[in-house]
This record gives C-alpha cells, structure tokens and sequence, in this order.
C-alpha cells in the first residue's frame, strides 16, 4: 500500500508543480505587462493643443509621447485644457459658437457640453479637488476676472471682484487655495508686469506670491500642494521656475536660452511637461522636477502647446 502512495506522489508532485507554473503564478510577460501598466498609471496622459492646419486642436498623448489621438477633430481653435479629478472628463476652450466658451467632453471627445455658455470670452479653466467646482478666467466689462462655476455651468460668480486684470486661475490640490496671475496696476495700454497670486476660494486674501519687477505668469500646483510652478521673463526670454507656495527659494529649472512655458506636474510630482521654442517651434517638453533630463516628447513637425498632465 505504502508503495502505491509513493508512486501516486510521484506523478502528483510534478503535476502540481506544472499547474502552479502555468496557471497560478504569472509568466515573465505577465509580470512585464503588469510593470508596464503601473507605470502607465504612474506616468499617467498628457492633453495638449496642437496646430492643425490652420486651428489649434485638442489631442491627447501617453507620458511618452506616443499613442497621439485627436480629439477635437474639426474646424474650430481649441485648447487651454484641464482634467477632472478623476480623468473621465477634459475641460477645454472652443470658439464653437462665435466665441470663446468653457467645454467639456469625456477623454474619447464624446459629449461636448458648452458649459459657460455666455456672450463673452471665457479661458483657462481649473477643476476643484471635489470635481464640484470650476474657476476659469473671462473677459467681462471690459475687464479680465477670475469666476467660479459649477460643474454643469451655474453659479457663475466674479470671485476676483476688482479693477486689475487677472488671469489663469489654479486650484491647490487640498481645494482651499486659488493661484493666479494679476496685474495690478490701471494703465490698460498694456499687459506688462504680471505676477502670481494666491487667494482663498472665496476670492478674498489675495497676496502676491512671486513679487518682482517682471512678467511671471501660469502657475500650477505640485500634486502635494507644497510648491508652485511658473513661468518667468525675468532672464529675458521665458523660462520655468519653481518656488515654495509662501513664495521662496524662487528657482530657474529650465534654464536655457529659450522660450519655456506652461507647466503642468506629473500625478507622482516628480516631471514637469512643458512648451518650449527650442526646436524653432512650439513642441511639449518633459524634465525633471530639478530641470534635468529635458526630453522633446511631442517630436513633430506641427506646433504643440499648453500639456496637461492628467491627476
């Protein structure tokens, strides 16, 4: 009997081994392909406009630049882009209806919805951390001011509420904070100094951050909320700089003889995806949140500009 046993182990053993292998446990290209899938998480996509023909248009590209999809499609300038805090949506500008509008669409471009829906000219949009808030800038009397809207487009509120100009507003990643950039002085003949702002959502406590005598402009917050990063012309040309959010260690990462603008942080905080001239056109950029490792991602002959990077 007890030989019988034995034998039975021995052609059972092996077998169990086999199933483990092959059914249970992954293969190496299994293991690849999960590593692969984090990392696409991790790196997550990227939105940008593109120049096509004689419109900018929406596209979206993975972190790498490959994998580039249309998503506007037609006849109309679009662009200045945000995501939603869960990426389902992408918000956009279209000059659709005669003027420039705040939209949205889900990230195949399906479902376009005028959200602000208005007579006058609405730009750079920014979702609240809670997906239930959007501040964007618009041009009403006369004036540029940050508002702020619910997501389906009502409550639209001048939250700024003074007699400067104001620009591009950006939400802190805990959703208590407005960044921005104002120029605040009177004289409309120009749109010289800008600097960064900071408010709380109401719009009241608006303290200039940068503080300079140049032109600095497009904040975005790092996803853990403790930096800020923006463009400068204080070297003459356009660069990216980081600072703290209280407005210290101010940093030139890009560094370069160029034009750089519009930064947008990577989900994990570690890249920043940016525009740069360098290559004698517009094209996106990615680097090291040190500035180095700066990499021509878009790589094409059409001009790109303006990433987002999604959550």
């Amino acid at each position: 009997m007890q030989n019988i046993f034995r034998k039975a182990e021995l052609f059972i053993i092996p077998f169990l081994i086999l199933f483990l292998i092959l059914f249970i446990f992954p293969s190496c290209s299994d293991l690849k392909k999960i590593k692969n899938s984090e990392n696409i998480l991790l790196k997550g996509s990227i939105a940008y406009e593109t120049q096509k023909a004689l419109f900018w248009q929406v596209y979206l590209m993975d972190a790498s630049g490959s994998n580039k999809v249309d998503l506007s499609n037609n006849n109309y300038d679009e662009g200045n882009i945000s995501w939603s805090p869960d990426n389902k949506k992408i918000n956009f500008v279209s000059n659709i209806s005669g003027h420039y509008q705040i939209y949205c669409m889900n990230i195949d471009g399906s479902n376009r919805l005028n959200l602000s829906n208005n007579i006058y000219d609405d730009f750079m949009s920014s979702y609240s951390p809670d997906g239930t808030k959007i501040a964007f800038e618009s041009i009403r009397n006369e004036n540029w001011q940050i508002y702020i809207m619910n997501v389906d487009g009502s409550g639209q509120t001048n939250i700024t509420n003074n007699d400067f100009l104001n620009w591009h507003p950006t939400f802190s990643p805990d959703g208590t904070k407005i960044a921005f950039e104002s120029r605040h002085y009177l004289d409309r003949s120009d749109y010289g100094k800008r600097q960064i702002y900071i408010m709380n959502v109401d719009g009241s406590d608006q303290v200039n951050i940068s503080n300079n005598d140049f032109i600095d402009r497009h904040p975005t917050f790092s996803p853990d909320g403790t930096k800020i990063a923006f463009e400068s012309y204080r070297d003459g040309h356009y660069q990216i700089y980081m600072m703290n959010i209280d407005g210290s260690d101010q940093k030139n990462l890009s560094d370069n003889s160029y034009d750089d603008s519009y930064p947008t942080f990577s989900p994990d905080g570690t890249k920043i995806a940016f525009t740069s001239t360098r290559d004698g056109h517009y094209q996106i950029y990615i680097m090291n949140i040190d500035g180095s490792g700066q990499t021509n991602i878009s790589k094409s002959t059409e001009m790109n500009s303006n990433p987002a990077w999604s959550k």
